[in-house]
Protein backbone atom coordinates (compact mmCIF):
# COMPACT_ATOMS: atom_id res chain seq x y z
CA UNK A 1 0.00 0.00 0.00
CA UNK A 2 1.63 3.30 -1.30
CA UNK A 3 1.78 6.26 1.19
CA UNK A 4 -0.78 8.53 -1.18
CA UNK A 5 -3.16 11.33 -0.75
CA UNK A 6 -6.64 11.45 -2.70
CA UNK A 7 -9.10 14.13 -1.44
CA UNK A 8 -12.48 14.38 -3.31
CA UNK A 9 -14.91 17.25 -2.29
CA UNK A 10 -18.25 17.47 -4.38
CA UNK A 11 -16.65 14.82 -6.55
CA UNK A 12 -13.89 16.39 -7.92
CA UNK A 13 -9.98 15.34 -6.85
CA UNK A 14 -9.02 18.45 -4.86
CA UNK A 15 -5.16 17.16 -5.11
CA UNK A 16 -4.86 17.12 -9.07
CA UNK A 17 -6.99 20.25 -9.69
CA UNK A 18 -5.45 22.75 -11.91
CA UNK A 19 -5.91 26.65 -12.49
CA UNK A 20 -6.93 26.60 -16.43
CA UNK A 21 -8.62 30.11 -16.03
CA UNK A 22 -7.36 31.19 -19.59
CA UNK A 23 -9.08 28.50 -21.45
CA UNK A 24 -12.88 30.22 -20.99
CA UNK A 25 -11.58 33.69 -22.44
CA UNK A 26 -10.16 31.76 -25.01
CA UNK A 27 -12.79 29.73 -26.08
CA UNK A 28 -14.98 32.99 -25.88
CA UNK A 29 -13.12 34.88 -28.58
CA UNK A 30 -12.79 31.65 -30.65
CA UNK A 31 -16.54 31.32 -31.13
CA UNK A 32 -17.03 35.12 -31.55
CA UNK A 33 -14.47 34.78 -34.43
CA UNK A 34 -16.09 32.49 -36.06
CA UNK A 35 -19.51 33.55 -35.29
CA UNK A 36 -18.28 36.77 -36.78
CA UNK A 37 -16.57 35.08 -40.24
CA UNK A 38 -19.50 33.10 -40.85
CA UNK A 39 -21.92 36.58 -40.17
CA UNK A 40 -19.37 38.20 -42.94
CA UNK A 41 -19.78 35.71 -45.29
CA UNK A 42 -23.23 35.67 -44.97
CA UNK A 43 -24.04 39.46 -45.24
CA UNK A 44 -21.88 39.34 -48.59
CA UNK A 45 -23.57 36.51 -50.19
CA UNK A 46 -26.86 38.72 -49.55
CA UNK A 47 -25.34 41.79 -50.63
CA UNK A 48 -23.89 39.88 -53.98
CA UNK A 49 -26.94 38.61 -54.55
CA UNK A 50 -28.98 41.94 -54.81
CA UNK A 51 -26.42 43.96 -56.68
CA UNK A 52 -27.26 41.01 -59.33
CA UNK A 53 -30.41 41.58 -59.37
CA UNK A 54 -30.13 45.82 -59.90
CA UNK A 55 -30.30 47.15 -63.10
CA UNK A 56 -27.48 49.44 -63.83
CA UNK A 57 -28.73 51.73 -66.77
CA UNK A 58 -28.25 55.03 -65.70
CA UNK A 59 -25.69 56.92 -63.38
CA UNK A 60 -27.52 57.53 -60.27
CA UNK A 61 -27.62 53.40 -60.18
CA UNK A 62 -23.90 53.46 -61.06
CA UNK A 63 -22.83 55.43 -58.54
CA UNK A 64 -24.81 54.32 -55.66
CA UNK A 65 -23.65 50.51 -56.10
CA UNK A 66 -20.35 51.43 -56.66
CA UNK A 67 -20.31 53.24 -52.90
CA UNK A 68 -21.73 49.86 -51.59
CA UNK A 69 -18.49 48.50 -51.23
CA UNK A 70 -17.25 51.54 -49.18
CA UNK A 71 -20.36 51.34 -46.97
CA UNK A 72 -19.73 47.74 -46.35
CA UNK A 73 -15.97 47.76 -45.40
CA UNK A 74 -17.17 50.55 -42.66
CA UNK A 75 -19.83 48.20 -41.42
CA UNK A 76 -17.81 45.26 -40.86
CA UNK A 77 -14.35 47.45 -39.62
CA UNK A 78 -17.17 48.77 -37.23
CA UNK A 79 -18.22 46.01 -36.11
CA UNK A 80 -15.10 44.27 -35.70
CA UNK A 81 -13.41 46.69 -34.07
CA UNK A 82 -16.29 46.86 -31.57
CA UNK A 83 -16.69 43.51 -30.78
CA UNK A 84 -12.85 43.14 -30.23
CA UNK A 85 -13.14 46.44 -27.75
CA UNK A 86 -15.86 44.76 -25.40
CA UNK A 87 -13.95 41.84 -25.54
CA UNK A 88 -10.89 43.76 -24.49
CA UNK A 89 -12.80 45.43 -21.64
CA UNK A 90 -14.28 42.55 -20.27
CA UNK A 91 -10.96 40.64 -20.30
CA UNK A 92 -9.08 43.25 -18.68
CA UNK A 93 -11.83 43.79 -15.74
CA UNK A 94 -11.86 40.21 -15.15
CA UNK A 95 -7.89 40.27 -14.82
CA UNK A 96 -7.79 43.38 -12.61
CA UNK A 97 -10.59 41.31 -10.61
CA UNK A 98 -8.37 38.80 -10.12
CA UNK A 99 -5.44 40.48 -9.55
CA UNK A 100 -7.02 42.43 -6.67
CA UNK A 101 -8.24 39.23 -5.33
CA UNK A 102 -4.67 37.55 -5.23
CA UNK A 103 -3.21 40.32 -4.11
CA UNK A 104 -5.96 40.60 -1.10
CA UNK A 105 -5.74 36.75 -0.43
CA UNK A 106 -1.32 37.33 0.07
CA UNK A 107 -1.82 40.04 2.10
CA UNK A 108 -3.51 37.62 4.82
CA UNK A 109 -2.02 34.20 3.58
CA UNK A 110 -0.92 31.87 6.49
CA UNK A 111 2.09 29.92 5.79
CA UNK A 112 2.50 26.57 8.22
CA UNK A 113 5.89 25.89 8.90
CA UNK A 114 7.20 22.62 10.48
CA UNK A 115 10.26 21.16 11.61
CA UNK A 116 11.33 18.28 13.42
CA UNK A 117 12.19 18.68 17.59
CA UNK A 118 12.91 16.75 20.36
CA UNK A 119 10.12 16.20 22.65
CA UNK A 120 8.02 18.13 24.31
CA UNK A 121 6.94 18.27 28.32
CA UNK A 122 3.22 18.55 27.86
CA UNK A 123 0.91 16.59 25.66
CA UNK A 124 0.53 16.62 22.14
CA UNK A 125 -2.09 15.24 19.61
CA UNK A 126 -1.10 12.66 17.83
CA UNK A 127 -0.94 11.35 14.15
CA UNK A 128 0.54 8.24 12.23
CA UNK A 129 1.78 6.85 8.82
CA UNK A 130 0.87 3.46 8.39
CA UNK A 131 -0.25 0.47 6.83
CA UNK A 132 -2.36 -2.52 7.83
CA UNK A 133 -0.54 -4.14 10.88
CA UNK A 134 1.46 -7.15 10.74
CA UNK A 135 0.70 -10.31 11.93
CA UNK A 136 3.34 -12.69 14.07
CA UNK A 137 2.41 -15.88 15.22
CA UNK A 138 -0.78 -14.82 15.38
CA UNK A 139 -0.64 -11.06 16.60
CA UNK A 140 -0.78 -7.74 15.15
CA UNK A 141 2.71 -6.04 15.12
CA UNK A 142 3.72 -2.49 14.39
CA UNK A 143 6.79 -1.01 15.13
CA UNK A 144 7.27 3.28 14.55
CA UNK A 145 9.24 5.89 14.56
CA UNK A 146 7.88 8.64 17.16
CA UNK A 147 8.70 11.73 15.27
CA UNK A 148 7.80 15.26 17.20
CA UNK A 149 6.68 17.62 14.69
CA UNK A 150 6.47 21.82 15.17
CA UNK A 151 3.87 23.54 13.46
CA UNK A 152 4.36 27.64 13.41
CA UNK A 153 2.57 30.29 11.28
CA UNK A 154 4.79 32.20 9.62
CA UNK A 155 2.39 34.03 7.44
CA UNK A 156 0.18 37.06 7.18
CA UNK A 157 -2.76 35.96 8.71
CA UNK A 158 -4.14 33.61 11.19
CA UNK A 159 -5.07 29.58 9.98
CA UNK A 160 -8.00 27.69 10.64
CA UNK A 161 -6.64 24.21 10.14
CA UNK A 162 -9.20 21.66 8.85
CA UNK A 163 -7.44 17.93 8.81
CA UNK A 164 -4.07 16.35 8.81
CA UNK A 165 -3.46 13.95 5.98
CA UNK A 166 -1.09 11.19 6.66
CA UNK A 167 -2.66 9.10 3.71
CA UNK A 168 -5.00 6.63 6.10
CA UNK A 169 -7.59 8.42 5.40
CA UNK A 170 -9.31 10.01 2.08
CA UNK A 171 -9.48 13.88 3.92
CA UNK A 172 -7.48 13.64 6.53
CA UNK A 173 -7.81 13.54 10.25
CA UNK A 174 -9.71 16.38 11.96
CA UNK A 175 -7.15 18.56 12.96
CA UNK A 176 -8.98 21.91 14.11
CA UNK A 177 -6.66 24.28 15.69
CA UNK A 178 -6.40 28.13 15.16
CA UNK A 179 -2.80 29.67 14.78
CA UNK A 180 -2.25 33.08 14.89
CA UNK A 181 0.59 34.47 13.44
CA UNK A 182 4.18 33.71 15.01
CA UNK A 183 2.30 30.64 17.52
CA UNK A 184 3.32 27.69 17.24
CA UNK A 185 2.19 24.32 18.72
CA UNK A 186 3.90 20.76 18.82
CA UNK A 187 2.38 17.07 17.26
CA UNK A 188 4.11 13.66 17.51
CA UNK A 189 3.67 11.92 14.00
CA UNK A 190 4.26 7.92 14.66
CA UNK A 191 5.99 6.85 11.19
CA UNK A 192 5.81 2.57 10.46
CA UNK A 193 9.72 1.54 10.95
CA UNK A 194 9.98 -0.10 7.01
CA UNK A 195 8.27 3.27 5.90
CA UNK A 196 10.92 5.76 6.98
CA UNK A 197 13.14 4.16 4.39
CA UNK A 198 11.12 5.83 1.83
CA UNK A 199 9.62 9.40 1.19
CA UNK A 200 6.29 9.91 3.54
CA UNK A 201 3.99 12.67 2.70
CA UNK A 202 1.81 14.58 4.74
CA UNK A 203 -0.54 17.46 4.03
CA UNK A 204 -2.32 20.07 6.52
CA UNK A 205 -5.77 21.34 5.26
CA UNK A 206 -6.47 24.87 6.46
CA UNK A 207 -8.75 27.95 6.13
CA UNK A 208 -7.37 31.67 6.19
CA UNK A 209 -9.64 34.47 7.37
CA UNK A 210 -11.71 34.96 4.68
CA UNK A 211 -12.42 31.21 4.06
CA UNK A 212 -10.05 30.69 1.55
CA UNK A 213 -8.69 26.64 1.66
CA UNK A 214 -5.35 25.55 1.13
CA UNK A 215 -3.48 22.49 1.25
CA UNK A 216 0.13 22.71 2.12
CA UNK A 217 2.40 19.50 2.11
CA UNK A 218 5.09 18.28 3.53
CA UNK A 219 7.93 15.06 3.13
CA UNK A 220 9.78 13.38 5.19
CA UNK A 221 12.38 11.09 4.97
CA UNK A 222 15.82 9.96 6.93
CA UNK A 223 18.99 11.42 6.19
CA UNK A 224 22.10 9.97 4.85
CA UNK A 225 23.91 9.09 8.07
CA UNK A 226 20.36 7.66 9.44
CA UNK A 227 20.68 9.83 12.59
CA UNK A 228 18.12 12.30 11.92
CA UNK A 229 15.44 13.43 9.40
CA UNK A 230 15.37 15.97 6.44
CA UNK A 231 11.62 17.52 6.18
CA UNK A 232 11.11 19.43 2.93
CA UNK A 233 8.18 22.16 3.49
CA UNK A 234 6.02 22.80 0.18
CA UNK A 235 4.23 25.85 -0.30
CA UNK A 236 0.25 26.06 0.26
CA UNK A 237 -1.85 25.40 -2.64
CA UNK A 238 -5.18 27.58 -3.09
CA UNK A 239 -8.53 25.13 -3.42
CA UNK A 240 -11.19 26.50 -5.44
Amino acid sequence: MKNEMDISRFGKNQLKRKKKKWIKPVLMGIIIAILFVLLSLKCEEVIRCSIGKLSIDNDANATWIGSLASYWGGIIGGVFSGTIAIFGVFYTIQFTREADRKKERQSIQPFLNVEVVGKPSGTVKKFQIADEPKYVEGKATQEFYPIYLSITNIGNGFANTLTFGTGENLTGISFKEVFTVNQKKEILLNVQTYKMGKRVTFFIWFADSMTNEYIQYYELKRNEDGTGYDLDVGYPNLIE
